[in-house]
């Protein structure tokens, strides 16, 4: 009996502070399982976030050093038919372009690889939140292409309104080529029942105007992805130019009121407003002018021999060239006529001109070219070279024939891009 007792006064039974500290301990396992999920996750976002960052800055970068590339091409072309930049060993420095959370910059160079130049460009980005920073380098190869490349161009309309009108190409030996191509940027092309032996390269908003036999080469073809721009001319500096006029000339029994006849010469002449406003003018054999114009001009017959060069720059806003027009050597480049940002109305009114060899350039004019018939010559009015404007209206049955030494030996556009690679 008393051993029985005794057990039962030291039964054991639970205590309630041993629960209490089962569940902290649970709790405290919990807790530290889902910090250390909460902390995996932050890390993991983390990491998602800087990736992310790196991403874009990996992307600024190329972009920067596209930018490079970009102020480079500018420097190469300060517009169409500039002097030759000479900018071997240009380089921008270093050209800071901070954005919000990067710290944006570019370092492009020119250097002068062969006959060509080479841009390499370097864009740098830093980011700021995590002290990092990524660069890119890209070499971009260039050519200067030609400023001539079709036998009509127009940023916003051609028009010929006439049936007789034809296009064709020739080359340095004559030969006939159906590379007479047509292109417009923007607006229409009007040619009516005209043939195009060539292709038609028309802006993405520019259409063909209907009609019959417009595109008669065999292989010519109709493309609707042209996409070219058409600088300002660069003006020439008139420094140290001449304002004086020669005298008048009498060639084959023909006066002309300004005769520039000294052999190997060079005549830069920034004409006065007055000098133009109906007078005609001969270039002699191995003479070489370049005239400015002003005012409005107005010139009546053109007489271009031997292998004389005239060039002329137009600031005038209104231009004419009337008259019979006579390039003697037969070469498209010894008549150049480019026309200045003022220069907004052109029109050459060929008259007794069987052949005319030369070039037109005016990207803010409305060039009209006006054909009269001459039956002496049997109607036959070539055009030989190439024409370009802000728009092109052509009156008559003239044949435009697009003279491909010009690609190679004709005036220049600038610079343009025929590769590039990541280095």
């Amino acid at each position: 009996m008393i051993l029985l007792s005794v057990n039962k006064r030291f039964r054991f039974s639970r205590s309630p502070r041993g629960e209490s500290g089962g569940v902290l301990l649970i709790t405290i396992l919990v807790a530290g399982l889902l910090g250390f999920a909460l902390c995996s996750y932050m890390l993991m976002v983390r990491a998602e976030s800087t990736s992310l960052v790196r991403s874009q800055a990996w992307n600024n970068a190329l972009a920067m050093a596209g930018a490079g590339v970009e102020e480079a091409l500018a420097r190469l072309n300060p517009g169409a038919n500039a002097p030759e930049p000479a900018a071997h060993g240009w380089t921008s420095g270093l050209r800071l372009l901070p954005d919000g959370a990067f710290s944006n910059s570019y370092n492009s160079a020119i250097r002068l690889e062969g006959f060509n130049y080479v841009i390499y460009s370097t864009g740098y980005v830093t980011i700021r939140r995590i002290s990092a920073s990524v660069s890119r380098v890209l070499r971009v190869t260039t050519t200067n292409a030609p400023l001539f490349s079709t036998a009509l161009a127009s940023r916003l309309q051609i028009d010929t309104a006439n049936q007789g009108f034809s296009t064709y190409s020739t080359n340095w030996n004559s030969a006939l080529r159906f590379n007479g191509n047509v292109a417009c940027l923007f607006g229409f092309v009007n040619i009516r029942f005209g043939h195009i032996f060539g292709d038609v390269l028309l802006g993405s908003t520019a259409q063909l105007e209907e009609g019959t036999n417009q595109l008669s080469g065999g292989n010519s073809k109709l493309y609707t992805d042209f996409n070219s721009d058409f600088p300002d001319v660069t003006a020439p500096s008139t420094a140290g130019w001449s304002a004086a006029l020669p005298p008048p000339y009498t060639n084959n029994l023909i006066r002309y009121d300004y005769g520039f006849r000294t052999p190997l010469y060079i005549q830069n002449t920034d004409v006065p407003d007055t000098a133009f406003t109906g007078q005609s003018l001969f270039v002699g054999t191995n003479v070489n002018v370049i005239i400015r114009t002003t005012g409005n001009t107005v010139i009546s017959n053109l007489y271009v021999a031997g292998n004389g060069k005239i060039t002329i720059y137009s600031a005038s806003p209104n231009f004419t060239l009337n008259g019979k027009m006579t390039i003697e050597s037969g070469t498209s480049t010894n008549f150049c006529y480019f026309g200045l940002q003022s220069n907004t109305n052109v029109a050459f009114n060929f008259v007794s001109t069987t052949n005319f060899f030369g070039t037109i350039y005016a990207p803010s004019a409305t060039v009209t070219n006006n054909y009269s018939k001459n039956n002496t010559d049997n109607d036959k009015n070539n055009f030989i070279g190439s024409a370009v404007g802000r728009s092109l209206v052509v009156r008559g049955n003239p044949t435009y024939y697009f003279d491909e030494g010009l690609i190679k030996s004709g005036p220049r556009r600038g610079y343009v891009v025929t590769a590039w690679q990541e280095l």
